[in-house]
C-alpha cells in the first residue's frame, strides 16, 4: 500500500469541491453546533480558529463528554462528525461525502 499524505480542507478548496465560506453543522447532543469554513481551509467556530474539521469536532464533543485523561479533548474524526449542506442535492451531507469525492476526482487526474 502506497502512502498518501492527508487529505486536507485547502484541497477540495483548491479542487473547487469546497468554495468558502461554508457553513458547517453537527447536532450533538441535542444541540446544533455550527462553524464556517474559511478561504484559507481552516475552521472557525467560537470565536476561534482550528486547522482541521477534526479538532473543531473535538472542541464541540468536549462541551458535552468527558476529556480522557492526558488529552485536551477527545479525539474526532471531523469529516465524519461535520454536515453541510448540498444545495444540488438539497439536503445535509457528511462531509466524508465531499472527501470521497476529491479522491475519485484525484483518482481521475
Amino acid at each position: 500500500m502506497v502512502w498518501q499524505k492527508p487529505i486536507k480542507i485547502i484541497d477540495l478548496i483548491r479542487a473547487g469541491l469546497l468554495i468558502p465560506p461554508l457553513t458547517i453543522t453537527k447536532d450533538y447532543y441535542g444541540v446544533t453546533y455550527e462553524a464556517i469554513i474559511q478561504e484559507d481551509g481552516t475552521v472557525f467556530f467560537q470565536g476561534k480558529t482550528y486547522n482541521s474539521l477534526s479538532i473543531a469536532g473535538s472542541i464541540v464533543r468536549k462541551s458535552q463528554v468527558c476529556t480522557p485523561k492526558g488529552r485536551p479533548y477527545p479525539s474526532t474524526n471531523g469529516w465524519t462528525f461535520w454536515k453541510y449542506y448540498d444545495s444540488e442535492k438539497h439536503k445535509f451531507e457528511l462531509f466524508n461525502t465531499m472527501r470521497k469525492q476529491y479522491l475519485k476526482l484525484k483518482e481521475n487526474m
